[in-house]
């Protein structure tokens, strides 16, 4: 999907969140190769309440890179993000340690939109095994893969 394309899948309604269709299609967007840009602008429209109750956030495939996951991590310190999110998966993004280190910042600040979350994927990215360790350090009971 490319930044143009992404435009298409929103409302134009005035709340400017992201319309039925796109927040059923957030829940599971695998491997379609969003890339960084649009990881920003994912962020961006969840920031502004677009997924109020999910549970499982599944990127998984999607080359993120770390800006892009940093750009999450925003997103979920704005708290719109619903806070019933148990599973965060980010396997194969190009994630490295800045990204990882960003997640595992924000699960310190104990943020109430991360309250939930349970399990983070980030297997098959380029992240420390130390890092990775602090991760699954920073919440007793969270998986850390």
């Amino acid at each position: 999907m490319h930044a143009s394309a992404w435009s298409l899948l929103t409302c134009d309604h005035p709340c400017n969140l992201p319309c039925n269709l796109l927040r059923n299609l957030l829940r599971n967007l695998l491997c379609v190769q969003l890339g960084s840009d649009v990881a920003h602008q994912l962020a961006e429209s969840l920031s502004r309440g677009g997924m109020p109750r999910i549970e499982q956030l599944l990127l998984n495939g999607n080359a993120l890179g770390s800006n892009g996951t940093i750009a999450l991590v925003d997103a979920f310190r704005s708290g719109a993000i619903s806070r019933n999110l148990r599973v965060l998966n980010l396997h194969s993004n190009e994630i490295g340690n800045e990204g990882a280190a960003a997640l595992h910042d924000a699960l310190q600040q104990d943020l109430g939109t991360l309250a939930a979350l349970q399990e983070v994927n980030l297997a098959n990215n380029p992240i420390n095994a130390s890092v990775r360790q602090q991760l699954a350090a920073t919440r007793p009971g969270l998986v850390v893969r």
